[in-house]
């Protein structure tokens, strides 16, 4: 009787369980707060929708699922008429409903609430007090930007803007954009208005983020001097600068610049011209001003911090598959309409990389919560997802005091990657050059090594076009680790190391899939013996995020490794908090919900076949592609420059660079007789990549070099020289 009656209570507990988590509800995370949805939905499923919601007889909802639909479920809703327009973590959808759409056919996917969209959630942070920026106040009035929903044109919506006596400043071109000026005390009824998605203040007027980078990045090696090197310069590549007026004219451009109609109409300088020079710059005056992809084709616009230019009729008109934009627009301003507009150019384009500055903000407090170190971003449309940004190292790869560090207003991993941005010497205009530096300098050295990679990617492939957020992951997975092991919010995941990015191309350590809600996709991959660190990392390019979301991320995938003694190996994650110590502590192991790129990290790994496990944990908008790449560092170091054809000239100094640093001092030697015998140049302290030479008084076509460690002994492949720059030609 007693085993009875505990059955029935064991059975009544579990009744009572269950219904407390059915009645359980995970919150709906916005920029403003959390937000609990009431399980309401059949309840108002039945009543009647106000004519004055309607515009083009649809009304906009928020929709929270129990579950997640899946991309079927979806599909089925979709051909009744049911518009997927956004995402907000967790289960909630914004979705526009046609007027004869019974909402009883959604019940299969076990909607939970239902709610109208609340003016506030339409609302930038930067609108919701006074005072407001002065750059945006004309009187009583202010200067806002205006997103639509999608089922209502440009068009349309400028029309019903003006019969609610709004005043139209410009109509965008793409991603329902129109900037207006309002009232100030018309915030909230403007915001209410049915066909509105979204408002934010107009940001702030754009300011500048103001070769040796060829060694830091490994360019010398991708596109070498020596007759037996690698050619890939970025022949072949259109490259675009977003900047401040009209580049050149300088013979280092010759052929291959085209300054497009309108550039420098209204904003003009000489900030371009450098950018341009560290991008793709020849060298055809000066051989050591030569830039990072010599042979690429250069376009030139004006900057647009809201990407409603020609930016995007370029990419589809002229092929341009990569963008500079060495400008800031505020600090640490959010996912702003400019950053969603980024990131759906990078989606819906798969062979367009926009690349961006951090901004030399540091030492500004820019809100994120822990002091004026951290979280200093500079502009919202840094804030995208799918895009690049570059941090600002000094030429012994150091960080640059002034770069703008980490994290990214939700948490996420920015910058992205470092690259030599510190007093290089770059073109100017009529042909002259100038000292240059700043992220302004840093990112054209990103996006000169991604033209490189493309040019190389065309070659390997018969002429295809290059998949973006592959080459992107390429680069962020082969970057050399600077500061905290594995990713940073101050180095990103370290410097550019396009040498061992084309390395990963050419063996073809790439994969692809696809993941849906749930479900589980898995690669084989195997490891070497004498491996000293094995990098597998999985990155994606997925939808814009809404605006007012509290997370950018969309479709969560997690990796996990599993090596042959049944070891699960995870992700690096980094604790965002804001609090100085956590975001500047080295990052730890776990489940990352934030990033779409995610590196798992293998130390000495034993030889043979691993399981590389792609999850679906959140997957809102499935089925989402994803691509996978992985590299096998040596303990063996091996010098990078110069290493390959270069000039070096007798009594200057120059940085030698090595990859794979060596745990044991190294000994560095020259030979000025193509190996045959060489002289000590010194001894250099463990854990080091670079050394200061002085160049010798040794005129010689066939210097080498050679570095040891006690272990490993290696010397560079191709020849350099040294000599006298020419004179008098």
């Amino acid at each position: 009787m007693k085993n009875v009656l505990r059955l029935l209570l064991l059975v009544i507990l579990l009744i009572q369980y269950s219904l407390v988590c059915a009645q359980r509800t995970l919150p709906v995370g916005f920029i403003h707060g959390q937000v609990h949805f009431p399980a309401n939905f059949k309840s108002v499923s039945k009543q009647a929708v106000a004519s004055d919601e309607l515009v083009n007889d649809y009304y906009v909802r928020y929709i929270q699922f129990n579950t997640l639909p899946s991309s079927e479920q979806r599909k089925t809703v979709e051909s009744a008429g049911i518009m997927w327009m956004g995402y907000v973590h967790f289960g909630a959808y914004l979705v526009a409903i046609p007027t004869d759409f019974d909402l009883n056919q959604l019940l299969p996917l076990s909607p939970r609430g239902i709610l109208p969209v609340d003016s506030q959630w339409k609302l930038h942070t930067n609108l919701i007090n006074e005072p407001f920026a002065h750059w945006a106040v004309h009187g009583d009035q202010i200067e806002v930007l205006i997103q639509l929903y999608p089922h209502i044109s440009i068009e349309t919506g400028a029309e019903l803007l003006q019969k609610a006596q709004i005043q139209i400043i410009q109509k965008g071109t793409q991603n329902g954009f129109i900037q207006v000026r309002i009232p100030k005390n018309a915030i909230y009824t403007t915001a209410a208005l049915p066909f509105v998605r979204w408002m934010e203040l107009l940001p702030e007027p754009a300011q500048p983020d103001d070769i040796e980078g060829r060694s830091t990045v490994r360019a010398n090696l991708v596109d070498s001097d020596h007759p037996l090197g690698r050619k890939y310069n970025g022949t072949g590549v259109n490259v675009l600068v977003r900047d401040d007026g009209i580049t050149g004219p300088h013979i280092d451009f010759k052929g291959r610049l085209f300054n497009q109609p309108g550039t420098g109409a209204g904003i003009a300088g000489s900030h371009g011209d450098r950018v341009t020079g560290v991008l793709g710059g020849a060298g055809n005056i000066d051989p050591t001003k030569k830039g990072i992809a010599a042979g690429s084709n250069l376009f030139v616009v004006d900057y647009a911090a809201d990407f409603q230019d020609a930016t995007l009729p370029l990419h589809l008109t002229e092929n341009i598959t990569i963008t500079n934009s060495s400008y800031s627009n505020g600090c640490n301003t959010g996912y702003t309409l400019a950053a969603q507009t980024v990131d759906q150019q990078l989606f819906e384009h798969p062979t367009l990389m926009h690349i961006f500055s951090a901004g030399n903000s540091n030492n500004s407090d820019c809100g994120y919560g822990a002091g004026p170190t951290w979280g200093n971003i500079t502009g919202g449309n840094k804030m995208a997802k799918n895009s690049l940004m570059a941090a600002n190292i000094q030429i012994d790869e150091a960080i640059n005091s002034t770069s703008s560090r980490g994290p990214a207003y939700d948490g996420r991993l920015k910058p992205d990657l470092a690259s030599y941005g510190s007093d290089q010497v770059s073109t100017g205009p009529n042909n002259t050059y100038q000292i240059f530096g700043g992220t302004s300098a840093a990112a054209p050295g990103i996006a000169g090594a991604f033209a490189q990679l493309t040019h190389a990617w065309k070659t390997i492939h018969a002429g295809q076009a290059a998949p973006t957020a592959l080459l992107k992951i390429t680069l962020l997975n082969t970057a050399n680790d600077l500061g905290n092991p594995g990713p940073d919010f101050i180095y990103g995941w370290g410097s550019a190391n396009t040498y061992k990015a084309l390395l990963l191309l050419e063996n073809q350590q790439h994969s692809s899939g696809v993941v849906e809600q749930g479900q589980n996709t898995t690669h084989q991959i195997t490891i070497p013996a004498n491996t000293r660190r094995a990098r597998i990392m999985v990155g994606w390019a997925e939808q814009p995020a809404a605006e007012n979301a509290a997370r950018a991320l969309i479709n969560d995938l997690d990796i996990t490794v599993t090596g042959p003694d049944n070891t699960i190996y995870s992700p690096w994650v980094l604790n965002h908090l804001p609090d100085a110590n956590t975001l500047n502590a080295p990052a730890g192991t776990g489940k990352d919900s934030l990033n779409n790129t995610e590196q798992v990290n293998i130390e000495n790994p034993a030889a043979g076949t691993y399981t590389v496990r792609i999850k679906g944990y959140e997957v809102p908008f499935g089925p989402q592609s994803y691509d996978l790449v992985w590299i096998y560092d040596t303990a063996e170091p091996r010098i990078t420059y110069p290493a390959s054809g270069e000039s070096l000239v007798p009594g200057t100094q120059e940085w030698i660079r090595w990859d794979n640093p060596s745990a044991s001092p190294c000994t560095l030697e020259y030979s000025t007789n193509n190996g045959t015998t060489f002289n000590t140049i010194a001894t250099v302290e463990s854990n080091k990549t670079s050394f200061l030479w002085t160049i010798p008084n040794a005129i010689s076509g066939k210097v080498k070099l050679k570095i040891s460690d006690g272990i490993y002994s290696t010397i560079t492949d191709h020849t350099f020289s040294i000599a006298p720059v020419p004179a008098d030609l």
